[in-house]
């Protein structure tokens, strides 16, 4: 095995154990979350994380999946965002969007979607680029 298959699968699995505790994520979110005040973003919020581990094994067998999971990340960040920012400006300590946007990127849900989504891509550049150098040593 090549040091490119390695870290290859490495990043593969890295991707595949953080799309089931984001899938764990959205399972446990979905059985606490009120979903009478704000119905979009409620259930956004937690079928998001529910999609990471469908859309993760999509991409071995449709490898532009990976574009979908970097969407999906956003997605979640948006609606993590704009649920925060509903809650701050409801009691009144909001700053700037531009804030909350940062302090939902730092919390761990988003950076684990985020990793998951890069994780992906990195190893779908990997895979691309070992198949065009196959016949080359």
């Amino acid at each position: 095995m090549t040091n490119q298959r390695l870290i290859r699968f490495g990043l593969n699995g890295i991707a595949g154990f953080l799309s089931f505790a984001m899938l764990g994520y959205g399972l446990y979110s979905a059985m606490g979350t009120d979903i009478r005040f704000n119905p979009v973003p409620s259930i956004l919020y937690y079928a998001l994380p529910i999609c990471c581990l469908p859309v993760f094994f999509l991409g071995f067998i449709w490898r532009k999946a990976v574009i979908l999971q970097a969407i999906l990340a956003i997605a979640y960040l948006v609606v993590c965002a704009a649920l925060s920012w509903r809650q701050c400006s409801s009691l009144g300590y909001c700053t700037s969007v531009a804030h909350v946007v940062l302090l939902n990127l730092e919390t761990r849900p988003v950076l684990t979607f985020f990793v998951v989504a890069i994780a992906s891509s990195a190893a779908m550049i990997l895979r691309n680029g070992s198949s065009g150098r196959a016949g080359t040593r």
